[in-house]
């Protein structure tokens, strides 16, 4: 990606790191209005970001449905504009504007520099055609309400043996166990999940007019759990999780919006006691051409459609699955899931060797839970216990389940599909601190980190 947007002012660190990048930030007042305190919210945060380079645009509002398109909306947004403009005269003014069910053409587009749809693709056309000298730009567009690592099998008639899209996990004991009804928005990858995520890339794609868009949400964040019961306690919507482990949509995304080779299975291989029944996989690649082999045996070749996706049908047989990605004939990319076994061990990747303590000495460390061969073993929730041997701390422990009650702030995390991390922050009195991983059934593990700021 290359912007940001969130519904209120950055801080200073984020606008610092984003003028180090070369990242774009849409910056955004949340009281909307013109009231005392709203113009004031104006005015600190104009005066106080508009010295960052990576400023590129103000936005005065987020679907305020009951002002948006009327003339009360109008009037303030007037002069919201207004003192946006005597504060900064160099840069537009933008504001997030959903027309579900209404027209867009009254209340705050008639002030705005910049019309900013959020979603509400039905209307940007007939906008467009009715006002081609204004910039137009999506606020917020497409989201896939999806969850890391939870696939949808196709099933007929009463064949349907798996409840909610959901596997099963590993039991400690290492033995596939079938669910019972996961808590509330754990939502399986398919399709029909990604159906406005493809439209809303090609429909902008195909749009010059268009300056660009920002998806909602780059991560998972808490809250906005639409209707998740307890334990359920964030939203779904990122193509990363609360973790940072990125979700098949970041592969969708990275896939038509870098230059990169891109191959992606969105599937996992463990299906056991389905044996001969059909799995949907999903395949998100910038690839012309992508080829499928099970087992080796080749299943077929099909043709990336732009902005799209390739999809078979795939009879389950333990093994393995790979895709080749191919471009005039020649192979770019290429990725391989296998089936993997009972949980064997632990493997643990830290971000950095040596932490720097410029950093504050911090490193993120990810936990794979995998077989004796090393495959992730992608339905794995084995309780994870840590330990630090030297002068350092645990900050924080996650798995990106979004329907857990764990505590962010311990030594110990379960898994969720396979994976879960920490984060943790060295001191200055010592060379070196060493990691350690332990979990019941599982081989121990362990990892170092160097303190280069002391002596050697």
């Amino acid at each position: 990606v290359n912007a940001i947007r969130s519904h209120y002012p950055f801080s200073q660190s984020m606008l610092n790191a984003c003028d180090s990048l070369g990242i774009l930030v849409l910056d955004e007042v949340r009281s909307s209005g013109s009231t005392k305190n709203s113009l004031n919210q104006i005015e600190w945060m104009v005066k106080n970001h508009r010295n960052h380079p990576s400023v590129f645009l103000w936005s005065m509002a987020n679907e305020e449905g009951g002002t948006q398109r009327n003339i009360v909306g109008k009037k303030y947004m007037k002069k919201m504009v207004y003192l946006t403009h005597q504060l900064d005269p160099s840069r537009l003014v933008t504001a997030g504007v959903n027309a579900w069910g209404s027209s867009v053409d009254f209340g705050f587009s008639e002030e705005i520099d910049v019309m900013g749809f959020n979603y509400s693709l039905d209307f940007i056309d007939d906008y467009h055609k009715n006002h081609p000298d204004q910039p137009l730009i999506g606020t917020e567009t497409s989201n896939a309400s999806v969850t890391r690592g939870v696939y949808l099998r196709e099933t007929t008639g009463n064949n349907n043996v798996l409840t909610d899209g959901v596997g099963g996990y590993y039991n400690s004991d290492g033995i596939l166990i079938k669910l019972k009804k996961m808590p509330r928005h754990i939502a399986a990858n398919n399709p029909n999940k990604y159906k406005h995520v493809f439209k809303t890339q090609k429909f902008y794609a195909e749009r010059k007019f268009l300056a660009g868009r920002f998806i909602w949400t780059g991560f998972d964040y808490n809250g906005e759990t639409w209707g998740g019961t307890f334990p359920s306690s964030s939203s779904q919507f990122g193509a990363i999780d609360l973790a940072g482990f990125p979700k098949d949509a970041f592969y969708y995304y990275k896939s038509w919006w870098t230059n990169i080779p891109v191959l992606h299975i969105a599937q996992h291989w463990n299906w056991e006691g389905n044996e001969n029944k059909s799995v949907d996989v999903l395949i998100f690649s910038n690839a012309d051409e992508i080829i499928l082999y099970r087992n080796h045996k080749k299943l077929g070749v099909k043709k990336m459609p732009e902005y799209g996706y390739v999809k078979w049908k795939v009879k389950y047989k333990p093994g393995e699955l790979r895709a080749v990605g191919i471009n005039n004939g020649k192979r770019i990319s290429e990725e391989i899931i296998k089936t993997a076994g009972n949980p064997s061990r632990m493997e643990l990747i830290p971000n950095k060797s040596v932490l720097d303590l410029k950093d504050n000495g911090i490193a993120a460390i990810n936990v794979n839970i995998t077989d004796k061969k090393g495959v992730l073993v992608p339905l794995a929730n084995n309780l994870i216990r840590f330990e630090i041997k030297g002068d350092a701390k645990i900050l924080g422990v996650g798995n990106g389940d979004p329907a857990t009650a764990e505590s962010d702030t311990a030594d110990f995390r379960k898994a969720f599909n396979g994976k879960a991390m920490l984060i943790i922050q060295i001191a200055n009195s010592e060379d070196k601190i060493e990691l350690m991983a332990r979990s019941e059934g599982l081989k121990s593990s362990s990892v170092t980190i160097k303190n280069p700021a002391t002596k050697k």
